[in-house]
């Protein structure tokens, strides 16, 4: 390769990448340090702000890369390694910048009493000298949630447990404003029925003493201040069960940890950028230019779409499939407010996922019948909504330009409603939520119109291997997965085949 190839590469691609990279990864830090740590006007969560946006900020970064990434000759013709090395080298050090602001921005301070923590500047870590810790005034909230991928294996237990902490025993009448925080967790497999999990909560909750005291007898003088997050509302929770009429936001304490030194915080962070360009520089060094590809960008002329770039197209509103994208786009949204608002992405609990609108029978027989509607919008986690956008793009793309967009659209809010009904009224004690069957619901319209030829003859062997494998497998999983709402893949799909049964003739019939 000629000093003049490695010129080129480090001017279009190696130097402006690894510019760009620093300037991501100090510009958001001062900005986070800014606005969050010393004006204290972002209003989202902890989480949101040193995890979620970073890895949203650094995704799209890299993508505006793309083209001069294409311009590197892979034998797959793609450009997602390189793309991947990039993205982690803007996010591993942005991450632990994040948590190197903390420490040089919170340092411990010093207060005789926990009602001099209001008085002082905001701080994370704070060193008691005297408080006086109410156990008869604990505050408990219990919640369960599932992990373990798409079908959930895991069922988890996790109880909150707060206590108010006074300045001196005869402030123990008047309402408490610190409170010390304790998290308790257990789990088991989610594969058991519902009275053997039902056993292990009921021992989850008995040992939930126990642990209480365990933790109370090693309280020392050291604390840490929870941020606005994900766990402080449940810690709320548990507190306004003891006092429903709190007023104000708690100062909620919790034991401290042990974090990095600053001195080591730098080198980790200067550390992972190195790691990280070294790697990105040798993979562009070492692949050779794609000259043809070089030409075109240099010429300003667009590429030819890789697999990223057809579903990019695709997710398009104005592309091919304009009703797919659109729900899609839509689902997706949703979903991204619910993280940005600070919701779990590994799974959410099913407190949260009622309060952004998952359908619950005793709540719509309250009146809350909007739930229906909104239920099949709602997704649990990142690999529940990925696996019903990649369906439901299947489905889109067999069947959307048979029946239009508008039709596509309005199948599959009425059978996804239709399913929601069905399957609260089977599972009247479950939380449900998902796309899945609204899903079914569209294969089941694919499986009308086949049943009454409506598609041509053609293409017909093809659908139905499809809808078969799909449909098949689906349900069969439904019958040995736990937390599967085959109740609503069901009625979903007779609900399609009904549609799809109705006399109208496809519009495309290739």
């Amino acid at each position: 390769m000629s000093t003049s190839t490695y010129q080129k590469k480090f001017q279009l691609i190696i130097l402006p990448v690894l510019l760009t990279g620093l300037a991501f990864i100090l510009g958001y830090s001062f900005l986070r340090w800014l606005l969050d740590i010393r004006l204290r006007v972002l209003p989202l969560k902890h989480d949101v702000i040193t995890t979620v946006l970073p890895i949203l900020l650094a995704v799209t970064l890299v993508l505006l890369f793309r083209p001069r990434f294409k311009t590197i000759q892979f034998k797959d013709k793609s450009s997602l390694w390189l793309m991947f090395v990039a993205a982690l080298m803007c996010l591993i050090p942005t991450l632990l910048f994040q948590q190197y602001l903390e420490n040089i921005s919170y340092q411990e301070i010093q207060v005789k009493f926990p009602g001099q923590i209001n008085s002082k500047q905001y701080n994370r870590n704070y060193n008691v000298g005297t408080y006086v810790p109410d156990l008869s005034h604990v505050g408990v909230y219990h919640m369960t949630y599932t992990s373990g991928g798409r079908y959930e294996s895991t069922l988890n237990f996790s109880t909150y447990i707060t206590f108010p902490l006074y300045d001196k025993p005869s402030d123990t009448a008047g309402t408490p404003q610190v409170w010390y925080c304790l998290q308790y967790m257990t789990s088991t497999s989610n594969e058991s029925s519902d009275s053997i999990n039902e056993m292990a909560f009921r021992k989850h909750k008995a040992l939930a003493p126990a642990f209480l005291q365990r933790e109370f007898s090693q309280m020392g003088h050291t604390f840490e201040r929870e941020p606005t997050s994900e766990y402080a509302d449940y810690y709320l929770r548990a507190i306004k069960k003891k006092y429903p009429d709190l007023h104000g936001t708690p100062i909620l304490l919790k034991p401290a940890t042990t974090h990095s030194s600053s001195s080591e915080s730098l080198m980790w962070i200067s550390l992972s950028f190195g790691i990280g360009a070294a790697i990105f520089i040798w993979i562009v060094l070492a692949k050779p230019f794609d000259e043809k590809a070089l030409n075109q960008y240099l010429s300003g002329k667009p590429f030819s779409q890789d697999m990223l770039g057809q579903i990019l197209h695709f997710l398009n509103p104005k592309g091919e499939y304009p009703g797919s994208a659109i729900m899609i786009n839509i689902n997706l949204a949703i979903y991204l407010i619910m993280i940005l608002m600070g919701v779990p992405i590994s799974s959410a609990p099913a407190s949260t996922l009622l309060d952004y609108g998952a359908m619950y029978y005793p709540y719509v027989m309250d009146g809350q019948y909007w739930r229906i509607f909104t239920a099949i919008f709602i997704h649990s986690n990142g690999l529940h909504i990925l696996y019903n956008m990649m369906a439901l793009g299947i489905a889109g793309v067999m069947l959307e330009k048979l029946i239009g967009p508008k039709k596509f659209i309005l199948f599959y809010l009425i059978t996804g409603v239709i399913a929601a009904v069905v399957s609260m009224f089977w599972d009247k004690s479950s939380i449900q939520m998902g796309a899945s069957g609204a899903i079914f619901g569209l294969f089941g319209v694919i499986a009308g119109m086949l049943l009454r030829k409506a598609i041509p003859k053609d293409t017909r062997a093809p659908y139905w291997v499809i809808l078969i494998a799909f449909v098949g497998l689906s349900l069969l999983l439904g019958l040995v997965m736990p937390n599967v709402g085959n109740a609503a893949h069901i009625s979903g799909l007779i609900a399609g085949v009904l549609l799809g049964l109705l006399p109208y003739k496809a519009l495309q019939t290739k």
